[in-house]
């Protein structure tokens, strides 16, 4: 559960990013402040469910939005986690 809610402040900003907007922008069309609005995207407070609605808005997505992963970086993370260094090959027999 606290993966989701810290996510939703990393998908606002993804989706802030994808927009084009400044954190000014969007803090003055969500009717935040800008300050609520860094607290919101570096995972420093919860959003409300109006301050969520109000964003949902202001960047023309829907609520349930912000509650998606991105499964491409999440695979990569985990492929990335899962790679290892080949293993050393020991020969046990002399070449002539």
């Amino acid at each position: 559960m606290d993966d989701l809610i810290k996510n939703i402040g990393l998908r606002i900003r993804e989706i802030r990013h994808s927009r084009n907007l400044s954190q000014a922008s969007l803090s003055e069309l969500a009717s935040l402040s800008r300050a609520a609005l860094i607290h919101i995207e570096t995972q420093k407070a919860v959003p409300s469910l109006e301050s969520l609605v109000n964003l949902a808005y202001a960047l023309r997505v829907q609520v349930t939005d912000f509650f998606k992963v991105q499964r491409t970086r999440k695979k990569k993370a985990v492929v990335a986690s899962k790679v290892r260094k080949p293993a050393k090959v020991v020969r046990t027999t002399k070449r002539k």
